[in-house]
């Protein structure tokens, strides 16, 4: 497949890592689907048949970037790219994620290597972060985990290296989901179910812990489908939208019987623990 890239400049006297992450955002919606950043300059990436409304575009990157500007790859152009900018990340002293040619760094608790490819989750955006700390601090052992979107499937590597013993994920790019399968056999996942679709029921089963690291829209949007995929007592790991969002999402399902008992945030990014009731 070959995709288009579009580069813009982060706009002087801004927050970089702030309009990164926002700009990330607000792209996805728009359905680019990679991106990293090199001497503060964002390169964003979409399937080259994808339309794209410009003067929507402009609109949602004039207050963070300028000078946009398009060009032309095919899909392993794009990855040697990705592999080139791609730096190990650090999670205090708890989880280490490196590529296979980077070192391996001592020192840490957990381990993830990984292939970074086009796949959205390698520990780089605040969001996977804070998922990753929320399932540092949630006891895993011998419990199921279901990752929707999972992406390079780094957040349910981490369950399973925390304990978890049926891991499962969903994921609608099949790019995504060679990525995470080639990622889980490379970290010791013997035993795991990718189901190649979005999640629509609970008949891919009920869980111990769901989690979702998507955005506020698509959320509120699955709510149901969550909740039927989790057991009862269980765990639900929401991520991918802003702290301002916490209020309209409580509120969402503390009326399906769900409460709130932990909230994260990293440059206003947000992540959320709740508990199904019994």
């Amino acid at each position: 497949m070959e995709y288009k890239e579009l580069k813009m400049d982060l706009l002087p006297g801004t927050d970089a890592q702030v309009a990164e992450e926002i700009l990330v955002a607000e792209l996805a919606e728009l359905g680019f689907e990679s991106f990293y950043t090199e001497n503060g300059t964002l390169s964003a990436f979409i399937p080259a048949t994808t339309e794209i409304d410009t003067e929507h575009l402009h609109m949602l990157t004039a207050a963070w970037a300028a000078d946009l500007r398009w060009t032309q790859h095919e899909q392993q152009n794009w990855n040697e790219t990705w592999e080139r900018s791609f730096e190990p990340v650090e999670l205090g002293n708890e989880v280490y994620v490196y590529a296979r040619f980077h070192e391996r760094k001592p020192g840490f608790k957990h381990y993830i290597e990984i292939t970074p490819k086009m796949s959205f989750g390698t520990g780089h955006h605040s969001t996977t972060r804070l998922v990753m700390q929320l399932l540092l601090e949630t006891e895993l052992k011998d419990r199921s985990v279901l990752d929707v979107g999972t992406g390079t499937g780094i957040l349910v590597i981490l369950a399973h290296q925390l304990g978890a013993t049926e891991i499962a994920g969903t994921e609608i790019e099949p790019w995504a989901l060679e990525n995470a399968e080639e990622n889980f056999s490379m970290n010791g996942l013997t035993r795991f179910t990718l189901f190649d679709a979005a999640l629509k029921s609970d008949d891919y089963g009920v869980y111990d812990v769901v989690i979702a690291n998507i955005n506020r829209n698509i959320i509120l949007h699955m709510k149901d489908v969550l909740l039927a995929s989790l057991k009862p007592g269980g765990t639900l790991i929401l991520s991918g939208f802003y702290q301002s969002d916490i209020p309209l999402l409580q509120e969402t399902f503390r009326k399906l019987n769900v409460e709130l008992q932990r909230s994260l945030t990293e440059n206003d990014w947000c992540a959320l623990l709740l508990t199904k009731h019994m």
